[in-house]
């Protein structure tokens, strides 16, 4: 769980600037190293090798609701500010775009919340906050493009993660899994 954290943080700060234009494919093969380490994290381990606790998947699931409630409301201050566009750089379809993901962030982490009885005074762990820190930060102190950017590494390592584990683990087909980890970070 640690290293699948510190991957989505670092590979978060890490995105690449090519000719001053974001480009998340370039982003996304840079961190292919770390991405294939992450299968071997012990999280990961006990998905494959079907030795997860119910305990270390419950605090796992605890730990993505408090991440899901955190970000949605990070996206709701960032659309507030994109609505105020104190810096001339936000467009409409970027208002719209973080509309959207806002309302589906609130969603999913209602969802989480009742399946997973967390309340609003459950805290992550450590690793969660941190990674949940550095999005706050990027939030308030960058254009609001950048908080989505801060979320792809994030967004598109479940459903990769989901691809690469296989079918016939744990009962679940390669579907299976890419819904399941694609539940555990919601489009953007």
């Amino acid at each position: 769980m640690k290293y699948l954290l510190f991957i989505c943080l670092i590979a978060a700060v890490a995105t690449v600037l090519i000719k001053g234009r974001w480009t998340t494919e370039d982003h996304w093969r840079s961190t292919a190293t770390l991405r294939d380490d992450s299968l071997t994290s012990s999280f990961i381990r006990g998905i494959i090798d079907e030795t997860l606790t119910m305990d270390q998947l419950n605090r796992f699931m605890v730990d993505d609701t408090v991440y899901l409630r955190e970000v949605a409301e990070i996206l709701e201050g960032v659309t507030y500010q994109c609505h105020l566009n104190t810096t001339g750089t936000c467009t409409e379809p970027l208002l719209e775009f973080l509309r959207v993901a806002a309302f589906k962030w609130g969603i999913y982490a209602e969802e989480y919340a009742a399946r997973y009885n967390v309340t609003i005074d459950t805290i992550g762990g450590p690793e969660i906050s941190g990674y949940i820190d550095h999005i706050q930060q990027v939030a308030t102190t960058q254009d609001p493009v950048y908080t989505v950017v801060a979320l792809i590494p994030c967004a598109r390592l479940w459903p990769w993660l989901g691809q690469k584990i296989g079918s016939g683990v744990m009962g679940y087909s390669v579907s299976g899994w890419s819904t399941i980890c694609t539940l555990t970070a919601p489009a953007i």
